[in-house]
């Protein structure tokens, strides 16, 4: 008879378990992000933390090689040890996680992406929108597998109560590389799915890199609303850098029609 050895996982602490769920959420964070997010005022403990994480194989890190490093915190990511400790979750559909074994090799672009996904979350919870228990961001990673949403699969949505009714946003992040036929392909699958009758009407944020793509989007979209006779959804478009700078206040972005 065989002997079989059982896998067991390093120990970790509650908070650094906590962080390991973060990173599954939003594929990649800085250490400014994590400390936030774990709402913890000594970025000693975070330091701590993380070191041991990745001593312990459940997080990789990225460190910027460039003359200004000092003042780039380092971004992280899942481990084999997480994929390990997250196939446990019942909540956490193990197919997906197969994808997070090739997590050091993801492009800047994707890396960027994801990072300001975490940040437009941060910036969100300081609005008074956030402040309620009905106020919900979900991350690609929070749709349920079978979730009609994933159809469309926006880079991120968020959900919020306004008196009776619930407020739906989904957001879109346009990488300036991205060639104009496939922004106008992407954008066309949005207003498309929305115009459908068995979806709800919702909010759409489109947020660009630069206000080339952003001018092209609204001449698009104003075609589109003439040719389809309307749009079945509310449309905003914003920069990256007005967000960055001023917040995700709807009213900084600019209303397409």
């Amino acid at each position: 008879m065989g002997l079989y050895k059982i896998m067991t996982l390093p120990d970790i602490t509650n908070k650094q378990q906590e962080i390991v769920r973060h990173l599954y959420r939003f594929r990649f964070l800085n250490r400014i992000q994590i400390q936030t997010l774990l709402n913890n005022k000594d970025h000693r403990n975070i330091n701590t933390w993380l070191k041991d994480l990745h001593t312990k194989q459940y997080i990789g890190r990225i460190f910027d090689n460039s003359y200004i490093k000092n003042t780039i915190p380092a971004k992280y990511f899942t481990s084999l040890n997480a994929i390990r400790y997250l196939k446990q979750s019942d909540k956490i559909d193990s197919s997906i996680l197969k994808k997070y074994r090739q997590e050091k090799r993801r492009s800047a672009s994707f890396i960027d992406k994801s990072i300001f996904v975490a940040d437009i979350y941060l910036k969100l919870l300081n609005l008074p929108v956030s402040k309620g228990a009905d106020f919900k961001f979900y991350t690609q990673q929070d749709f349920p597998i079978d979730a009609q949403i994933r159809e469309l699969l926006p880079d991120f949505a968020y959900v919020y109560k306004a008196g009776k009714n619930l407020e739906h946003y989904v957001g879109e992040i346009f990488s300036d590389k991205m060639p104009r036929y496939a922004v106008r392909g992407r954008v066309r699958k949005y207003l498309e799915y929305f115009d459908e009758g068995e979806v709800n009407p919702t909010n759409i944020l489109f947020i660009c890199t630069n206000e080339l793509t952003q001018n092209f989007i609204e001449r698009y979209i104003r075609r589109y609303s003439r040719d389809e006779d309307g749009l079945n959804a509310n449309v905003y478009i914003a920069t990256k850098a007005n967000i960055i700078e001023n917040g995700m206040e709807i009213e900084l972005f600019k209303k397409a029609e």
